[in-house]
């Protein structure tokens, strides 16, 4: 069952009367957790979503490739939930982002766009280190 839909399960509509001091701030931090929860749920959605609404989109018109297909495979793949784990934010962020990195710059590589990666590089190695130079302030530290 999606952690949206338990809120109300754990969640009184209405607070009872008499209720201790206790019981109110076990309330509140219950509540507290849960809405952050789902916060960290909406964060980790949203961009899979937008990725395989693209995607289809893609598929669609008919534009989609091989590289393509491969891509998002291997995205899926990075954002997996480690095993035993049920909760999103309990992913190593550093491990997902760091191979999401390395799957672009492969595709900079073989493309040879964009050229501020690509120009003068010979191995893919090269192109990794310029995108992760690139993209390591944004990604790795928020």
């Amino acid at each position: 069952m999606h952690r949206c839909l338990l809120l109300s399960r754990y969640i009184p509509e209405k607070i009872p009367d008499e209720i201790n001091d206790k019981d109110l701030v076990s309330y509140m931090l219950n509540t507290i957790s849960l809405l952050i929860e789902q916060k960290w749920d909406y964060k980790f959605s949203k961009d899979d979503l937008l990725l395989k609404h693209f995607f289809d989109q893609d598929m669609l018109f008919g534009v989609d490739s091989d590289d393509e297909h491969n891509f998002v495979k291997k995205t899926i793949a990075n954002h997996t939930l480690p095993s035993g784990s049920t909760e999103p934010h309990n992913l190593i962020l550093r491990e997902a982002e760091l191979a999401d990195l390395k799957l672009a710059s492969d595709i900079i590589y073989k493309y040879k766009q964009p050229a501020q990666f690509s120009d003068g590089s010979n191995n893919p190695e090269e192109v990794y280190q310029k995108v992760l130079e690139y993209y390591s302030y944004f990604q790795l530290r928020q």
